[in-house]
Order: structure tokens, then sequence, then C-alpha cells
């Protein structure tokens, strides 16, 4: 993850924040064994890693389907790498 204040992608009709913090990066690399790994599953439209980054980044989890979440994923994988 890039070091930023603050990452904001579009998710369905939300707008949506993401904080690049020391536990979320922790927690992401050592979950998936490197970013680049958490990059490729995102980008191979696996949802449980688009949800892992959301959850460990964002203040809220918003309310979205599979498919606005999954629709999300070149702005993840911006936030990612």
């Amino acid at each position: 993850m890039k070091l930023r204040a603050a990452y904001t992608v579009q998710i369905g009709e939300h707008s949506v924040a993401l904080r690049p913090t020391l536990r979320a990066a922790s927690y992401l690399h050592e979950k998936y064994d490197g970013f680049q790994t958490l990059a490729d599953d995102i980008d191979a439209s696996h949802f449980c890693a688009a949800l892992d980054l959301i959850q460990a980044c964002a203040d809220t989890t918003p309310t979205a389907t599979v498919v606005e979440i999954l629709a999300a994923r070149d702005q993840l994988i911006g936030f990612v790498l």
C-alpha cells in the first residue's frame, strides 16, 4: 500500500474513504503473503480479497452488492499498488 492520507473509491452509490494504516497493511500483507498477491486476487474477482481490503481500510463497510464491489476492483487495485 502506498503512503497517503486517504483514497476514495466509488462502490455503487457510496464513496468510501480507504486509509492505509499500519494495522491494515500488516494484516493484509500477512494474510495474502504480500500486496501483489492481494492485488492479483482482487483482479481475478476474488470477492473475499476485495472485502478484506475494504474492511481493513475503511471506517465503515458500505452496504453494497458483490457486483458493485467487484466493479470497483480497478480502484481497489490502485489503492493497493
